[in-house]
């Protein structure tokens, strides 16, 4: 909640206030429809009362450094088997490939090509004595006992190269196949390939054993059912549970499980709805993700989730996490930082050690790679953009500073002689649209312009002062302000910006364009933080009736923690 108060000086002519959030930041975004909601966050955790430089994705590898000329695909699911006292992570990718890693390690390698048709349809490891590798296909389910691989080790009923789901319940292996579920008898390998049938134009898209049985998430046309199973009957041992939308994927949560639809995200028993979740700006055609069943994950009281429809607002490529607590989001960019739609979500993984592992694509960058990643903490940039500041009164404003309550991170251990903290404070009015896009024309000659065609209706639309960021390439996830325009309005207008990119843009290379406008920044490089309130004067006048801040924190060394946030309005 926005607090305010009045400060009065007989040397003023002007009424000044100041607002502070009394829960710095909130606990997250969503729909506006929360308390202690935010606007927006990128590489952001909620700590100890505050905010910190909190979630990112450090690469592992990717398709041209794994150990094969033929390199990697994206990964379609992940799975553990423990060999000696380690676990052996596994992965298989679009095009059937096994890959391996010992958990915690980076040295991916392909260890198996299948001899049989495989679009890297399903993975997991059974709890039979020799743990067996169980990687399912179009038509044949394969299995690798730690020694050997047989390709052909039990047939599908139906061959498609659609995703097979697969867990376990009891002493059975589930697995979804078009209509259809599997089940191998993990004692003594009993075999059934149409266990459980539902009617034929149904899909099994996800399915996950949880406490009352195996929940089946299938869809029909374009809706979802859930059907609650035993494993043993010949019928669902609850009704039919039909969802808004189709089911994308379902994770396990404290014997119940997460269900996502694209349109919302849904807590069940397998009998009922217990609570529900909207993704952040839904569209009435919007999947919010993930693309593919193994896409979804939840550890403790977070859901992640790979995201599968980005555009150009808050929905973009890269993890979104929801919390089922507070019912808000958070969100994690890949580490390639493209948040458009050239980058693709592939699987997210869970290790027994606690190690967060994700897949994902970029078709943007050349040769197009696939990567596998792991989820950590500590981001080096991040974002955060406030609730709404100044609404309650009506007259126009002008910001003059902000004070930060800024101290360093608790669980910072390392030794580290000062820290270097860059924090940048930006402000939107409201006076136009806060989403805009660009599109570059041509490939850059210099690191500090861009050109793009503003003749073109819709996009390209931008003035000096405006914030880009940049959506992909290499240049991707950097933010920088336009200094100066020319050729205004022409098929080659030429922005200048206020520093140098990394490269030259690349042709096509998409932006997004914002009004927020830079008005102060703070450099922090004390290792003793004597006075927590870091104020921030703004240096540029900018005039509203309400507004929105951007803090924008790029960290070197050291973690910032961020309690308090006060904004001063002069109201004129």
């Amino acid at each position: 909640m926005w607090g305010e108060e009045r400060v009065t000086s007989p040397y003023l002519i002007n009424m000044s206030k100041v607002e502070s959030l009394k829960n710095f930041l909130g606990l997250g975004f969503g729909d506006g429809n929360r308390q202690n909601e935010y606007y927006y966050s990128q590489g952001i955790s909620f700590k100890r009362g505050g905010i910190e430089p909190g979630w990112k994705i450090v690469k592992q590898t990717d398709s041209s450094t794994v150990s094969s000329s033929s390199g990697m695909g994206l990964i379609q699911a992940f799975d553990e088997r423990l060999e000696g006292t380690d676990p052996e992570i596994y992965g298989v990718d679009e095009n059937g490939v096994l890959l391996s890693v010992k958990d915690g390690l980076t040295n991916w390698a392909r260890l198996h090509i299948p001899g049989t048709a495989s679009s890297g349809n399903g993975l997991i490891v059974d709890h039979s004595q020799s743990q067996r590798v169980l990687y399912i296909q179009d038509k044949y389910l394969g299995a690798f006992d730690g020694t050997n691989y047989f390709d052909t080790f039990r047939g599908l009923q139906w061959t498609t190269t659609a995703p097979k789901p697969a867990d376990i319940y009891a002493d059975w292996v589930a697995m979804g196949n078009s209509s259809t579920v599997a089940l191998l008898n993990i004692t003594d390998d009993s075999w059934n390939h149409d266990a459980f049938n539902l009617p034929p134009l149904f899909v099994i898209r996800a399915l996950r054993a949880g406490r009352a049985g195996v929940l089946l998430g299938a869809n029909f046309n374009n809706r979802g059912v859930l059907v609650l199973w035993d494993c043993q009957s010949d019928r669902s041992i609850a009704p039919w549970m039909w969802t808004k939308g189709k089911i994308q994927a379902i994770a396990k949560y404290k014997g119940i499980w997460v269900v996502s639809t694209g349109r919302e995200y849904i807590l069940t028993d397998g009998y009922s709805v217990l609570k529900s979740y909207s993704p952040p700006d839904l569209e009435e055609t919007y999947n919010f993700g993930p693309n593919i069943p193994e896409g979804m994950v939840v550890e403790d009281d977070k859901v992640f989730v790979q995201a599968a429809t980005p555009s150009y607002n808050r929905n973009k490529n890269g993890v979104f996490i929801l919390d089922l607590v507070t019912g808000l989001w958070e969100f994690c960019p890949h580490s390639t930082f493209n948040t458009y739609s050239n980058a693709t979500g592939g699987a997210l993984f869970i290790s027994s050690t606690n190690k967060r592992y994700a897949s994902y694509g970029d078709s943007f960058i050349s040769p197009n790679q696939d990567f596998i990643g792991t989820i950590s903490g500590s981001a080096n940039s991040s974002i955060y953009v406030s609730g709404v500041i100044g609404a309650q009164s009506p007259v126009e404003k002008k910001p003059d500073k902000v004070i930060l309550n800024l101290s360093h991170a608790l669980h910072d251990y390392n030794a580290y002689t000062d820290p270097e903290w860059h924090l940048y404070i930006k402000l939107y009015n409201f006076r136009r649209p806060l989403w805009g896009y660009g599109i570059a024309k041509v490939g850059g000659a210099l690191t500090t312009q861009i050109t793009v065609n503003a003749t073109l209706a819709g996009y390209n639309k931008a003035e000096k002062g405006d914030e880009i960021t940049f959506l992909e390439g290499v240049n991707a996830g950097l933010i920088r302000h336009i200094n100066s325009i020319s050729a205004a309005g022409t098929a080659t207008e030429v922005w200048t910006l206020n520093k140098a990119l990394a490269g030259v843009i690349e042709i096509n290379a998409r932006m997004n364009i914002s009004p927020f406008q830079e008005v102060g920044e703070k450099w922090v490089a004390a290792s003793s933080i004597k006075d927590d309130r870091l104020e921030i004067p703004i240096d540029k006048t900018i005039l509203g009736r309400k507004f929105l801040m951007k803090l924008f924190i790029e960290n070197t060394y050291g973690t910032p923690h961020i309690e308090n946030a006060s904004v001063f309005l002069d109201e004129l």
